[in-house]
């Protein structure tokens, strides 16, 4: 719920500054910059801290390693994409719940085919009922919102 929230304040945010016509490539480079540095700063708090050494940074398993990278870039794409989006909506909200129902539908269908061993690919006949609501209320947001 407190993702949801913080989803929700972002998108408002975004929104405003991309109606305000500044550029998604700018967004990006001073939220990007603002997360480096706040992860600069908790990296350093958890070695500090004991909680974590820099050895556990490197001793990784290469698969481990290539996921992470892929995710990485996958974020950029997606951040930025989701800024630009927000030009052809009239309302902040639609965008994320046409890509929420998406992401639903993806990650339902990813979780089945590549997770089943590892019982993350569990569903049942009342959570596909929730999951075709979710496609439904995507579906009607996009046909009925006057996307551009």
């Amino acid at each position: 719920i407190f993702v949801g929230i913080l989803i929700g304040i972002a998108t408002i945010i975004n929104t405003f500054l991309i109606n305000d016509n500044l550029s998604p490539v700018i967004m990006i480079v001073y939220k990007f910059t603002i997360a480096f540095i706040a992860t600069m700063l908790f990296l350093c708090y958890l070695i500090n801290s004991k909680q974590l050494t820099m050895k556990d940074l490197y001793e990784l398993k290469p698969l481990h390693i290539m996921l992470m990278i892929l995710g990485g870039l996958i974020t950029v794409v997606l951040i930025f994409n989701s800024l630009k989006a927000l030009k052809n909506v009239p309302n902040g909200g639609y965008s994320v719940g046409i890509k929420g129902s998406v992401a639903i539908l993806v990650s339902f269908i990813l979780s089945i085919m590549l997770l089943k061993k590892n019982g993350n690919g569990h569903f049942n006949i009342l959570s596909f009922i929730g999951l075709l609501m979710v496609l439904v209320g995507g579906y009607l947001i996009k046909v009925n919102s006057k996307l551009q």
